[in-house]
């Protein structure tokens, strides 16, 4: 059986690692802030 994709995650990253990951590239990049690309 082929592991599941957040069981990958969770060995690669742990806990909540991947998130975080995610997360501190979307600080760098300036688009962790959905709000400053939704239409007023």
């Amino acid at each position: 059986m082929i592991p599941s994709t957040s069981c990958q995650q969770h060995d690669l990253f742990g806990e909540d690692g991947f998130e975080k990951m995610v997360a501190s590239i979307e600080k760098t990049l300036g688009i962790y802030d959905l709000a400053q690309f939704t239409p007023r």
